[in-house]
Order: C-alpha cells, then sequence, then structure tokens
C-alpha cells in the first residue's frame, strides 16, 4: 500500500506542483515527520504516516493498521479530525483537483467519513480508545461508524450519557449529520445530558 502509493505519486506529471502546492510528501519526508508525531494518539493508533504539510497544523494521515487501514484520516487541530478518503487514490485524484482549482485538499473533502468496512473492529477500537482515556482519537473514528447498526446500540448509548461530555457531543453532532429516525431515541437521550454542550448538539440532532 505504501510503496504502491509513494511509487505513483513519484511518477505523477505534476508531482513536483502537488509536492510545492499542496506539501505532499515524498516517503523520506512521510517517515520522518510521522516519527515526531508518534506521540499524538490518532496517529499511533493508526500506524499513520503523513502525507502533506500545508503550512498548517493539520495534515492528512494514511493509516496503516487497524480498522481504518488503508483510509486517508484528517488531522485537525480544530477537532474535525476523520477519515475522509477510503483509500490513497481517492486522496491523490483529490489532490489533482485542487492543484486544477486552485484551492487547499480540505475544501474538497466530502461531506461525510467512508463506513468502515469492519464494523466490529471499529466498535473495538473505540472502547478500547476510551477505556486508554484518548477520547480525543476515538471522536476521530467515530464519523465512520454505522450508527444505525443494531449492535453498536450499547456502545452509542454509553456515549450518550458519559462524564465525558466530548462523547456524547461528538455523537449528537454525527446524528444530525447523519439523521435517521431510528436514532431518535439516541439524540433525546443526549439531549437530556447534564453537560449543557451535549443539551445543544443533541437538539440540534
Amino acid at each position: 500500500m505504501l510503496n504502491a502509493y509513494f511509487h505513483t505519486l513519484s511518477l505523477h506529471p505534476q508531482a513536483a506542483q502537488l509536492q510545492q502546492v499542496l506539501g505532499l510528501y515524498e516517503a523520506t519526508d512521510s517517515q520522518s515527520l510521522a516519527a515526531d508525531m508518534a506521540y499524538h494518539p490518532l496517529a499511533q493508533h493508526l500506524g499513520a504516516l503523513v502525507l502533506d504539510d500545508t503550512d498548517t497544523s493539520n495534515h492528512h494521515l494514511l493509516a496503516t493498521q487497524g480498522p481504518l487501514a488503508g483510509h486517508v484520516v484528517y488531522l485537525s487541530h480544530d477537532g474535525d479530525s476523520r477519515a475522509v478518503f477510503a483509500n490513497w487514490a481517492d486522496w491523490l485524484q483529490a489532490a489533482e483537483r485542487a492543484l486544477q482549482q486552485g484551492c487547499d485538499v480540505a475544501e474538497l473533502h466530502p461531506a461525510h467519513a467512508p463506513i468502515a468496512p469492519d464494523q466490529g473492529a471499529l466498535a473495538a477500537a473505540l472502547q478500547a480508545l476510551v477505556a486508554a482515556d484518548a477520547s480525543e482519537a476515538a471522536i476521530a473514528l467515530l464519523p465512520s461508524l454505522d450508527l444505525t447498526a443494531p449492535r453498536h446500540a450499547a456502545l452509542l448509548q454509553a456515549w450518550a450519557v458519559d462524564d465525558d461530555f466530548y462523547l456524547g457531543e461528538a455523537l449528537a453532532l454525527q446524528i444530525a449529520l447523519r439523521p435517521d429516525a431510528r436514532l431518535q431515541a439516541l439524540a433525546e437521550r443526549c439531549a437530556a445530558h447534564p453537560h449543557p454542550q451535549v443539551v445543544q448538539a443533541g437538539h440540534s440532532a
């Protein structure tokens, strides 16, 4: 996967522009920055390689392990981290469009995160991350969970009432992004949370 991506990028007819204008990394620089970011819980969980640097604190990461392996994840320090592309080919196509349109790749993110193919593994990862006090990383993975799957009901109900209000807020925001009548009771549970941020998000959902 990694060799295929960097090989394709090296042979791309616009490789120099993609690197200079959009900050796409070659393999050596990507691996070097990945080592520098190994402290970050999300980067650790993903076994991530860093794909770009646009002179901001935000980066696109290529996950090499876990339930999102192969996905491109946007690490945003504004709290909107999530998977944005299901594979590196989609990411590279978006970079090509961004170069043509003179914009950042982040402006071409799809509205919704791709749903992870292994939902069981993703649910287990969410539970493990929360248990390890890595809620920020768990929240970044949540958008790839199928909220309507019955097997996730207990997990999501626990998030809706958790003392860590960021979990309930994140859940309610995801319900609002992907509204479904089957999630109404869950949204109402969020709206009944003691913390006002969860209540507000729950009412929006």
